[in-house]
């Protein structure tokens, strides 16, 4: 009922950080019980080292949810099974794996669109039957900016203003190949052909120890126009800053495709910024099915709801037969990213069946600074442990509190083994 999650990637930043270790709920919407009956245990679809499915595909058991206290509703960050999972491991070319739905991949996002709603992207900004999204306050939407300054943009300003996605720009004196493979081997970019050598970093830029250990000689460029992913508020302060001329949020127009946007058909031209309206279903609800309606809910009908589809000239079949409208088996909800322009979700894969969501994290037990940079790396945000996941206003840690009563308890221990080491 308790499962432990892991932020990996950051499509919620800066509302839940990469390298926040979670506790997730799965008895808040009602646990799911488990479809897959035969599996290894402690794996979730991937058996270490050997590299294959740690499942059988069948027999499998059909749906089943218990009874939860709540339902998902708008605003909840939600863990669920990701509906177009077809890898057995990210960022590795294979052919594609068909899963059951308790062995797809586990995300986490935000839902902001419900069973009935219809939802529409304005310019970044979820609007749902017609009114625009208010978020909680603990909700940090991020988007990109374009920042103008005469005199360059700053690094140390944004760094200040707690930006941490921007790239920076070094130019070397010179670099030896030692040299060029060394910053490499560290993720960095190296552009050793030009002259002289560029190397691109992220936010963090480039070590001092490095710099040190390869005898570096290096000068960062500081752009007048620079692109950097900020909160309203960080933006808001920038604006008020002297250092800088304008402020500029980056929009793809409307009108525009964006890349692999749903339902991916040239009918719909839409992008992460200018999407929809777009319909969500709810249970029992009937919509009229076309030729051109089909696109947005082809895989509902077709890959959740088990039937065939298929077209004949302006005819839509569904199980051979022609139809002309269509009543949904499950919710569905939208889910998307604070991480505005840098989340794959709901605008790339649609829909998330009732039947995939998992639960609800509830609760930060630990968090690290560069958790992807390897365990020496990690530094605790000591902030951010034993913070709550929702509520309102700025989370609070309790970290303090549960060290004071651990510390009682061996305070208690240790006098209660003295009395009784004293008796005898």
């Amino acid at each position: 009922f308790i499962q432990p999650y892991v932020i990996p990637t950051g499509s919620l930043e800066r509302t839940l950080r990469i390298g926040d270790l979670l506790f997730v709920s799965k008895f808040h919407y009602g646990a799911r019980t488990p479809m897959t009956t035969i599996a290894a245990p402690m794996v979730h679809d991937t058996l270490p080292v050997l590299g294959i499915r740690s499942y059988l595909k069948k027999p499998q058991l059909p749906y089943f949810r218990l009874p939860g206290f709540t339902k998902v509703d708008r605003n909840d960050i939600v863990v669920f099974s990701w509906p177009a999972d077809t890898v057995r491991a990210f960022f590795k070319k294979e052919k594609g794996v068909v899963k059951p739905i308790d062995k797809k991949s586990n995300y986490v996002k935000r839902c902001v669109g419900l069973p009935g709603d219809s939802l529409e992207v304005r310019d970044g900004y979820v609007f749902i039957n017609g009114e625009q999204l208010v978020l909680s306050d603990r909700a940090k939407p991020q988007y990109d900016y374009m920042l103008y300054a005469q005199k360059g943009v700053s690094s140390r300003l944004l760094i200040e203003t707690g930006v941490s996605e921007f790239n920076r720009t070094y130019v070397a004196q010179s670099l030896n190949p030692q040299q060029s493979m060394a910053l490499q081997s560290s993720g960095y970019a190296v552009y050793s052909q030009n002259n002289p050598p560029i190397i691109l970093t992220d936010s963090k830029g480039i070590s001092v120890d490095l710099i040190r250990a390869l005898g570096l000689s290096l000068r960062e460029i500081t752009d007048r126009e620079r692109q950097a992913t900020l909160t309203e508020e960080m933006a808001t302060k920038l604006r008020n800053n002297s250092q800088i001329d304008s402020v500029v949020k980056i929009i793809e127009p409307k009108g525009v495709p964006g890349y692999n946007i749903f339902p991916q058909n040239e009918s719909y031209p839409w992008n992460n910024d200018n999407f929809g309206p777009i319909y969500i279903p709810a249970k029992g609800s009937t919509i009229p099915v076309s030729v051109n309606v089909l696109p947005l809910y082809k895989k509902i009908i077709r890959d959740y709801e088990n039937n065939t589809v298929s077209v004949s000239g302006n005819q839509v079949l569904i199980n051979g037969e022609v139809t002309t409208e269509y009543t949904f088996k499950q919710d569905y909800y939208w889910m998307m990213g604070d991480n505005r322009d840098h989340s794959e979700d709901s605008r790339s894969w649609g829909y998330v069946p009732e039947n995939h969501i998992v639960g609800t994290p509830i609760f930060i037990w630990l968090s690290f600074d560069n958790f992807n940079d390897g365990i020496a790396n990690w530094k605790p945000r000591w902030d951010r442990i034993f913070t709550t996941v929702h509520g309102s206003g700025e989370p609070v840690s309790y970290f303090r509190y549960f060290l004071m009563a651990l510390a009682a308890w061996f305070l208690f221990d240790f006098i209660r083994k003295r009395r009784k080491k004293a008796k005898k």
